[in-house]
């Protein structure tokens, strides 16, 4: 396939690529149970896994761990992925692909 010299590379190359935002998710268990966090959806109160969008130049890790730490308070590294997800929210448009990771809180 030629290139036409006058693209350059990086615009050619998946610009017209299909490209879901991707998100990451904890499951975190403690003593039988599990953490979630409540927010507000719609006018209505909902209880969620701790949850958010990867952000540019950050790792799967990084991105939940910080997303971890910014809902919940807790400095916790994921044991490891459990999940990897594809949907679609129609009445928001966007497509998903959500990477969910578990881990356990320690008694330390």
């Amino acid at each position: 396939m030629k290139r036409n010299i006058a693209t350059p590379i990086n615009m050619a190359h998946g610009s017209k690529q299909f490209k879901p935002n991707t998100t990451v998710a904890a499951v975190i268990h403690y003593r039988g149970k599990f953490l979630f966090v409540e927010e507000r959806e719609n006018n209505q109160v909902v209880f969620n896994q701790p949850a958010g969008h990867l952000e540019e130049n950050e790792s799967l890790t990084t991105a939940i761990e910080r997303e971890i730490l910014e809902e919940t308070g807790l400095a916790l590294v994921p044991d490891y992925l459990c999940g990897i997800y594809y949907f679609h929210r129609a009445d928001l448009y966007p497509y998903h692909l959500k990477m969910l990771v578990s881990g356990n809180l320690s008694e330390s």
